[in-house]
C-alpha cells in the first residue's frame, strides 16, 4: 500500500526511467535521491567507461573534477543530448569553461533529465491491502524533472597540482511535488610525471539534503572517485594514446558502504584528429569515437558514445564541443 504520495510517484517515475520491475517506495528517498547526478556529461569521458577524474581538462570538469578546470587554455562549451530506454527518458548536459587568469579558472555544467507520462495510482480502499475487490487503477499521469546546477572554480597551486570546487543547486520535481537542495563537491588534480595523472573528487562532501515542499527529507550520501591516468605517444604510427582508471568509494551511506565499483577507459587519437574510444563502467562496455576538429570549424569538435547495459536499453550520446 502507497505510503505517501511523493514516496510512490518517486518510485513511478525510477520504474519507468530505469526499467525496474519493482520497486519499494520505502527505499526510494535512500537510493535513488542521487542517481540522476551519476549519470554524466559529455559523450567523449562516457565512451571511456566514465574513468574520468584524472583526464578531465575541458568544460565537463566541473562535473567529474573542478580542479581539472585549471588545465583550460581557452574557453569551451561542451553540449550533450540522449534519449534513453526506449524514449521513457530525455537528458540533456550543457557545460561551460574558461581561464580568468593565469591561476584561476571558472566552470558551469547543468544537468537536465526529464521522464514523461509517469502513472500515479492508487488503492479503491487505501485503507485496505489489494486483493480481487480492491485493485489497483491509475489516477493520473504525471511528469517528472530533475535539474543540478554546477557552479565551480579552480586554481593552480603549482605547477604541478591544481585545486576545485563546485556548488550544486539541485531542483527535482514530479507531478506537484518540488524539492530542493544544495551540496558542494571538492577536486583535486596532481601531475605525478609527465606521463601519469592522479585525480580526487570528493562529492557532497557534506551530506546534500533535498528537501520536498518541507515535507520529507533525501539524502546523498558523500562519495569519493579517485583514479589515474597514463598517457604518452606511440612512437611507430603517432598519435597520443591514453588509460584511465578510477574508483567509487561511499563514505557514509547506511545501504552502500566501501568501493562500489571501478571504471576503466582507453583512448587513441590519430594524428590528433580521429579519437576511437572504449571502456567499461560498472561492468558494461563502452565505445565511443570523436573529431577533435570539424571540416571547415577548427575550433569544434565532434563525439560520440555507445553505453551498453546487461538489463537495460543501451544509450547513444552525442556531444559538440565549441572553443573560442
Amino acid at each position: 500500500m502507497v505510503k505517501s504520495k511523493k514516496k510512490y510517484i518517486c518510485a513511478c517515475a525510477f520504474i519507468f526511467a530505469l526499467g525496474i520491475i519493482h520497486v519499494n517506495p520505502a527505499l526510494c528517498t535512500k537510493n535513488f535521491a542521487g542517481d540522476f547526478l551519476t549519470l554524466g556529461s559529455g559523450a567523449r569521458l562516457l565512451g571511456m567507461g566514465s574513468a574520468s577524474v584524472a583526464s578531465v581538462g575541458d568544460a565537463t570538469a566541473s562535473y567529474y573534477n573542478p580542479a581539472s578546470l585549471a588545465q583550460l587554455t581557452v574557453k569551451e562549451i561542451n553540449l550533450m543530448h540522449s534519449e534513453q530506454f526506449g524514449g521513457l527518458e530525455n537528458y540533456n548536459s550543457v557545460s561551460f569553461g574558461a581561464p580568468i587568469s593565469e591561476k584561476r579558472f571558472i566552470g558551469i555544467t547543468l544537468l537536465q533529465l526529464g521522464v514523461g507520462d509517469i502513472p500515479y495510482t492508487r488503492l479503491w480502499d487505501p485503507t485496505k491491502a489489494v486483493s480481487d475487490s480492491n485493485q489497483v487503477e491509475v489516477a493520473s499521469r504525471e511528469d517528472a524533472s530533475d535539474y543540478a546546477l554546477y557552479l565551480s572554480g579552480a586554481q593552480h597551486v603549482t605547477d604541478k597540482f591544481d585545486m576545485g570546487a563546485s556548488v550544486k543547486v539541485i531542483r527535482r520535481s514530479i507531478g506537484s511535488d518540488t524539492a530542493f537542495g544544495y551540496g558542494i563537491d571538492l577536486g583535486l588534480r596532481y601531475e605525478a610525471t609527465e606521463k601519469w595523472i592522479l585525480g580526487l573528487n570528493f562529492r557532497d562532501v557534506t551530506g546534500t539534503t533535498i528537501a520536498w515542499d518541507g515535507k520529507a527529507n533525501d539524502r546523498i550520501a558523500m562519495t569519493m572517485d579517485a583514479g589515474a591516468m597514463y598517457m604518452d605517444r606511440l612512437p611507430i604510427f603517432g598519435g597520443t594514446y591514453v588509460f584511465t582508471a578510477s574508483i567509487l568509494y561511499f563514505g557514509d551511506s547506511p545501504e552502500v558502504k566501501g568501493i562500489k565499483t571501478m571504471n576503466i577507459g582507453a583512448e587513441y587519437y590519430l594524428n590528433d584528429h580521429i579519437a576511437f574510444r572504449a571502456g567499461s563502467a560498472q561492468g558494461s562496455g563502452t565505445f565511443g569515437m570523436g573529431l577533435k576538429r570539424l571540416p571547415l570549424i577548427s575550433s569544434s569538435g565532434l563525439d560520440y558514445a555507445f553505453l551498453s547495459h546487461e538489463e537495460l536499453d543501451s544509450t547513444h550520446r552525442v556531444s559538440l564541443t565549441i572553443r573560442f
